[in-house]
């Protein structure tokens, strides 16, 4: 039976509450580049991230996995899951974001993951690419050049080291490429996000935090003020990988999924404009270009997308792999910006 509404209650309309959930999902996503950058120029290196990463989220995480289990997900997929989203994405995001700015940092994870993710579901026959789509990936395809470009010639202002800036740049490009692959297992198999976001935090902590005490340098936790230790793990294991999936997830959940993409894609501009006052990283003429073609072609995803999900073109072709009897339509089967959950998230952090 209905409770009444309490007199004088006053209830927020689903569409502000799924517009403020988004809105902090995209800051965590923001922050991301931001807050990792800053940890390194306190001393820590991308390793000693990743295994406060893990840490924390696998240890917070671990009791959901427990609750909720794999139910039936296969050990191939979990391995896929693990390696995609956790430790293979981690070593080449974190290792590149050592190298370059926060602008490449953004536009070189998030920013290209619908490109990385289009291409492997083509590979596998997953979906077909409509003509729109294929103008949105071009535009990405050219804003990352814009960025590559800038680390070659050494234009950038914003003071990165210039003569490794576009190994970075190639490190960044290998997260998202990573993601892939968990993003089109996880929309193939129908895994809830929830559950794929524990198994990644819980098996990722298994398999790199023996790796990391044996060869890393665990002592620097003791060097360095403990209260940035503490920041830095609960931003990387609470903030970017539960906080931010909850309220994407909620968000799709209200606005639907296309919205939710638009609002997303600000993600690179946001970060490059914040790294100016807050990191002291100037931004270049190619980065500028770079990052308007990258947001241009990410809203066009998301239009494509809503052509798609409208029955405007013609619908894909069914998946090589068969999803479990029980999978429901997930946030991935939603839209590509699911990789930008589970730290990324969604979007791929």
């Amino acid at each position: 039976m209905l409770q009444p509404k309490p007199p004088g209650a006053v209830r927020i309309p689903a569409s502000v509450r799924g517009g403020f959930a988004l809105a902090i999902a995209i800051g965590c996503w923001v922050a991301w580049a931001i807050v990792t950058r800053s940890g390194m120029k306190a001393g820590y290196s991308p390793w000693d991230l990743a295994f406060l990463r893990f840490l924390v989220a696998g240890v917070v995480l671990a009791p959901v996995l427990w609750r909720m289990g794999l139910k039936d997900t296969p050990w191939w997929a979990v391995i896929v899951i693990t390696l995609g989203a956790g430790p293979g994405y981690v070593a080449f995001a974190y290792s590149g974001a050592a190298l370059a700015p926060a602008s490449h940092v953004a536009t070189l994870t998030a920013g290209v993951l619908p490109l990385f993710t289009t291409l492997l579901t083509l590979m596998l026959k997953l979906e077909r690419i409509t003509r729109l789509k294929w103008i949105a990936l071009s535009l990405i395809v050219g804003g990352a050049a814009f960025f590559l470009l800038d680390s070659a010639n050494g234009a950038t202002a914003s003071g990165a080291d210039h003569t490794r800036m576009w190994l970075g740049d190639l490190l960044l490009m290998g997260g998202p490429l990573m993601w892939a692959f968990f993003t089109v297992t996880v929309r193939a198999l129908g895994i809830n996000p929830f559950r794929s976001t524990a198994i990644i935090s819980v098996f990722g902590l298994l398999s790199y935090g023996p790796i990391y005490l044996a060869l890393g340098n665990p002592a620097v936790f003791l060097k360095i003020d403990p209260w940035i230790t503490v920041g830095q793990g609960l931003f990387h294991g609470i903030v970017v990988v539960v906080v931010a999936l909850a309220c994407f997830t909620y968000s799709v959940r209200i606005l639907g999924p296309v919205l939710t993409t638009l609002g997303t894609a600000a993600v690179p501009a946001i970060t490059t404009l914040l790294a100016v006052p807050l990191l002291g990283e100037a931004i270049s003429g190619m980065e500028a270009i770079g990052v308007t073609l990258d947001t241009i072609g990410l809203c066009l995803v998301a239009v494509a997308a809503a052509s798609v999900r409208n029955g405007k073109i013609a619908t894909p072709r069914p998946s090589p792999i068969r999803p479990r009897p029980e999978a429901a339509e997930t946030v991935a089967d939603q839209c590509h910006v699911t990789e930008k959950t589970a730290g990324g998230t969604p979007q791929a952090l």
